[in-house]
């Protein structure tokens, strides 16, 4: 995979605070990531919620800004901003919003973008595969695959307890195959979406990388 500066994370630890360090360009960077987060959370709000499956696994758009950050930023704040951009849907754009299904969203996309981060960083060591492309779609293959077990294990432990607490009425149903098989089938959905998404802005997304390289020289 191309080098982007999660690179200067793992090989140059004497650069630590290069690394954690907002130029005036990556601040105006991170703020318009941070409004197209909220643009796509409006739009997946207001389009896919008429299509959820079973009424409340909705598909959201809105993974794709983490992964924006971690191209043209780095890993450290593509995670920062997760908990927080997940919370602002009590802004009050989304008339459904209630805490466990934040929570639950909150946990997963920090631990789909914790994977591929680290998925992202080993496939660059290794050098298995020259095509970017090739790399980033069997990396989004193998982290949906552990990301369906996450969610799985959520849900499963706690999540549909505190739905049953939250809403007053029993989930405990849903703890069985068909109901693992729909979520497992709705994480690939949403994540293979954003992810796809991704790919097909990469080169642009390397450019601005490249760019802010340039104006630190």
């Amino acid at each position: 995979m191309e080098k982007n500066n999660d690179i200067d994370f793992y090989y140059q630890f004497e650069s630590k605070s290069k690394y954690f360090k907002l130029s005036s360009y990556k601040i105006v960077l991170l703020a318009m990531i941070i409004a197209l987060n909220l643009i796509l959370s409006i739009i997946s709000v207001w389009v896919f919620q008429w299509i959820a499956i079973i009424g409340f696994l909705r598909i959201e758009i809105s993974f794709i800004t983490y992964l924006i950050c971690w191209k043209t930023i780095n890993g450290f704040y593509a995670m920062l901003i997760i908990t927080p951009c997940t919370w602002m849907r009590y802004m009050g754009f989304d008339p459904n919003v209630e805490p466990v299904g934040l929570l639950s969203m909150n946990l997963s996309d920090l631990f789909i973008m914790g994977c591929f981060i680290l998925f992202a960083w080993v496939f660059t060591i290794h050098k298995s595969f020259k095509n970017v492309y090739v790399k980033i779609f069997i990396i989004s293959l193998i982290i949906c695959l552990i990301g369906s077990l996450f969610n799985i294990l959520l849900n499963f432990t706690f999540l549909l307890d505190l739905y049953s607490f939250y809403f007053g009425v029993s989930f405990d149903y849903l703890k069985s195959w068909w109901y693992a098989g729909i979520l497992t089938g709705y994480v690939y959905l949403k994540y293979m979406i954003n992810l796809i998404m991704f790919i097909s802005i990469y080169k642009v997304l390397n450019i601005i990388s490249k760019n802010d390289h340039h104006n630190n020289k």
